[in-house]
């Protein structure tokens, strides 16, 4: 899940964690906020501007700099297989326990 993110973060069109484009949010986001003077005035009077993704650029175009993978071993301590909710030992556990099928 963390990798899908990271890519989506780092493409030509960054997405969200909805799937949805960044771009068009920001534009959206900057545009209601701006008058419509300023708005028509960007770019020589598109109404549009440049957009740089920062993390597909000069040292973090490489994804290891700035997320590296990290290796874990997870381990259960504990688990009660019995669902009582009573912290015992598990009966699976305990060959000398009939456990019912």
């Amino acid at each position: 899940m963390i990798d899908v993110l990271r890519q989506n973060l780092t493409g030509p069109d960054p997405r969200d964690i909805k799937g949805e484009s960044i771009r068009e949010g920001v534009e959206k986001t900057l545009l209601n906020n701006l008058t419509e003077t300023n708005a028509s005035s960007l770019n020589g009077g598109t109404g549009q501007w440049d957009y740089l993704n920062s993390l597909s650029s000069g040292f973090c175009a490489d994804p290891n700099n700035w997320l590296p993978e990290v290796r874990i071993s997870p381990t259960i301590f504990f688990s009660d297989w019995d669902l009582n909710g009573n912290g015992t030992a598990a009966a699976g556990c305990n060959p000398a326990v009939s456990v019912p099928n």
